[in-house]
């Protein structure tokens, strides 16, 4: 299986967590071979114009997205990944944006009502494990799994994907198992990503991201810094370009 471009890709406009310089991330992946790359942002579209140029003077593509904060109906806080697919997709998630910050509860919020008025043009992973899907699986409660995934697939119809990472990290393996089952049992599509936080390992080694962790963990959490080995990390595997 050849790999062509990373889809899930924080940048530095992902706030206290991604270390991608868009032109460095570019020059990255262009070294490795790759097609494309996808800016996801935190829920940010920040990056976007600053992608957009970028690929225009590098003659790359740069797909633009954003990893949404999403409320499910039962109120639970998840991830969901939007990327565009064409200048409607693209107006879309600046709606989207809009409206999530018209829904803050410690970040802004899309839902399902909001997906089902602004869909058109938009490509859907369910990004990493803070997705609702995720969520379910950990929780031992499958069926509200796959009545989730129902009701994207529904909305996206066959722009819905689903979102597999590889971690040595045992609450992702676990995610991992029962959605290639899901993948089985109900013929989804899937993609497979690697959650790009950094464009080199050396920056990881440099523990520079893991300070950004470390920080941003305790703001959410509103601790300490002394107190974060009482904060649950997933992030057990350097998130860079390279292709695991």
């Amino acid at each position: 299986m050849n790999f062509t471009g990373h889809l899930h890709l924080h940048t530095e406009y992902s706030a206290l967590d991604g270390l991608c310089k868009i032109d460095e991330a570019i020059k990255k992946a262009k070294e490795l071979g790759q097609k494309f790359i996808a800016i996801t942002d935190h829920g940010s579209s920040s990056g976007l114009y600053e992608g957009y140029n970028a690929g225009i003077k590098n003659d790359f593509d740069v797909l633009l997205g954003e990893e949404f904060y999403f409320q499910n109906d039962d109120d639970k806080n998840g991830h969901l990944i939007l990327i565009a697919k064409n200048e409607t997709g693209l107006e879309n998630i600046y709606r989207l944006q809009a409206k999530a910050y018209g829904n803050v509860y410690y970040k802004p919020r899309i839902n399902f009502d909001m997906l089902r008025e602004h869909s058109e043009g938009l490509v859907c992973t369910t990004a990493c494990i803070a997705n609702q899907v995720g969520q379910y699986i950990l929780n031992n409660e499958k069926q509200l799994a796959v009545e989730h995934i129902n009701k994207l697939k529904c909305i996206f119809k066959d722009d819905f994907y689903i979102e597999l990472q590889s971690s040595t990290n045992e609450d992702v393996n676990k995610v991992n198992k029962v959605l290639l089952e899901f993948i089985k049992e109900y013929d989804l599509q899937y993609v497979i990503t690697n959650d790009v936080h950094y464009v080199s390992y050396e920056d990881f080694n440099k523990n520079i991201h893991w300070n950004q962790i470390r920080i941003s963990k305790c703001v959410h959490a509103f601790i300490g810094v002394d107190d974060f080995g009482s904060v649950r990390v997933y992030q057990t595997l350097p998130f860079d370009f390279r292709c695991w």
